[in-house]
């Protein structure tokens, strides 16, 4: 501002004076001239602001074009995608297989993707196979997965042929109220709208204790409608097991195993539905059983010495059981590959009189009982079986460190192992780690993948350790290919982990992942 402001106005205005006329002519004159000045200045800033404004315009016609242009690349890619070049039928079965998994979707909601979606799903029978009902005592509360009669009537319309998988819910009610009851007319409807369709699977929810219902469901379905029926499950409520009586068994099970030959999948009910003493079991290959009562053991023992073709079997126990150790194996179970044991099972008894001599697969979920309990129970499961199991998995905090030990040691063939809950600390990760000799030999050479979670006993010192030893140090001895004799074979190197998770989060860096993957090459 200075510069524009001439001497004799400085002085002026230093000397606090009144302007003479001669010097207010002069300083009006120089007003005029700073006020052309601002009006050229505006001119100026009004030519550049529509140039700003056509420019901004510009760019704006040129953005729009570039996004017309993609969306036409993208459009165009989407003509030459793979999934174009898929057969219906595989698009059809794709569906199928995403609309099976748990949690179950809908047809309806998979057609909303694309109108080839849409079109499939409305030429594909078999995806529309599936049918929820559900029972409340509240009408506004319907579960988004359940449907009214009325529409599946026109559900089953589009299923055609196909046969149906069928769930039955009862349920939920609040604490206090009387459950929901399970009319005679909702049966009658169920039937009315089922006949004439094959059954693929049935499904019982029991949010109570009403379990006689579906007993009397079974009864009254028409037989010739189980020819094609591959899985039947009964899921209770834990109240069913606090209860003082147990419900009656099915009375028409015969009859339904009779006429459902390739009931194959898994059957979860209850153990004191099923009959015991009949040979309808043969061809059943996954078996999910509760049980509360004492003979447990018996009766399992009854039931598995008809299923010779089971491999997946599942045993849940609520209750308390002493265990009974006899002295000999009253049963032995080649087919079986996976088992999972849940509750309070009373493993030594049961490793004891059940041989597992091919098992692949153990799972063990225990929280309570004593270490005395869970010790016996796996030497019992050595000792009876010795099995080569490629995978096991332990849930609970009633494990102890040593015991683990001992057992790990014993399965040369263990590649995955999960530890959920069990207080594993450096004794662990000694045994994992250490150098082996003739008389101890490396535990567990051939595992690939170690998952621990919600445990707080490792160390860093540990953990550092174990990746030194079954990652590091395994994956440079790999490389290296040292031919070792007969009598040194105990020196080989174990295989490297490639995977190792620890309270939920990966260890291995991804590099090494890609080394493990060029030496798998």
């Amino acid at each position: 501002m200075k510069e524009l402001i001439s001497t004799e106005a400085l002085v002026l205005h230093n000397e606090n004076r009144p302007a003479t006329e001669l010097e207010t002519k002069d300083i009006l004159k120089q007003i005029s001239v700073h006020q052309k000045h601002v009006h050229a200045v505006d001119e100026e800033l009004q030519r550049l602001q529509r140039a700003i404004d056509d420019m901004t315009g510009l760019i704006n016609k040129k953005s729009t074009k570039r996004k017309r242009h993609l969306d036409a690349i993208a459009f165009k890619n989407g003509l030459l995608a793979p999934i174009r070049k898929l057969p219906f039928e595989i698009i059809g079965e794709i569906l199928f297989h995403v609309i099976e998994a748990p949690p179950y979707s809908s047809p309806l909601q998979l057609s909303r993707v694309c109108r080839y979606f849409k079109y499939v799903i409305d030429h594909t029978p078999k995806l529309w196979s599936r049918l929820h009902f559900k029972r409340c005592n509240e009408a506004k509360k319907v579960s988004a997965k359940a449907m009214p009669l009325s529409v599946a009537w026109k559900w089953l319309r589009n299923a055609g042929e196909c046969p149906i998988a069928v769930t039955i819910e009862q349920g939920p009610y609040k604490f206090g109220e009387a459950p929901p009851p399970f009319h005679l007319v909702d049966v009658a409807g169920f039937l009315e709208i089922l006949s004439g369709h094959r059954l693929r699977s049935i499904k019982f929810i029991a949010h109570n204790l009403n379990i006689t219902n579906f007993s009397s469901f079974l009864s009254r379905l028409q037989l010739r409608s189980l020819v094609d029926l591959q899985s039947l499950e009964v899921q209770v409520p834990y109240d069913y097991w606090l209860e003082p009586r147990a419900p009656a068994p099915f009375t028409n099970i015969h009859d339904i195993f009779t006429a459902a030959p390739h009931l194959i999948q898994t059957i979860s009910v209850p153990m004191t539905f099923l009959p015991l003493d009949c040979s309808i079991f043969s061809h059943v290959t996954g078996l999910t059983l509760m049980d509360r009562e004492e003979d447990f053991l018996n009766r399992l023992c009854s039931l598995l010495s008809h299923c010779s073709s089971v491999q997946y079997l599942s045993i849940e126990y609520v209750g308390y059981m002493d265990e009974i150790m006899q002295t000999e194996t009253s049963l032995s179970m080649p087919t079986v590959q996976e088992l999972r044991t849940h509750g309070d099972s009373p493993l030594g008894s049961l490793f004891q009189r059940i041989r597992f001599p091919n098992l692949q697969f153990l799972q063990i979920s225990r929280k309570y009982g004593t270490l005395k309990q869970l010790d016996t129970a796996v030497k019992q499961l050595i000792q009876t079986s010795n099995p080569p199991l490629a995978e096991l998995s332990l849930v609970g905090s009633r494990f102890s460190e040593t015991t683990l030990i001992w057992f790990l040691e014993r399965l040369p063939d263990l590649e995955r192992l999960h530890l959920k809950e069990i207080g594993v600390a450096h004794k662990f990760v000694d045994a994992l780690v250490r150098t082996p000799t003739p008389r101890r030999r490396r535990v567990c050479p051939k595992l690939t993948c170690l998952d621990i979670s919600q445990t707080t006993r490792l160390r860093v010192l540990d953990v550092t350790a174990l990746l030194k030893a079954r990652v590091h140090d395994a994956r440079t001895e790999a490389k290296r290919g040292k031919r070792l004799s007969k009598k040194k074979q105990y020196l080989a190197p174990p295989m490297p982990l490639k995977s190792c998770i620890l309270n939920g989060v990966e260890m291995i860096k991804d590099e090494i992942k890609l080394e493990f993957n060029e030496q798998t090459r």
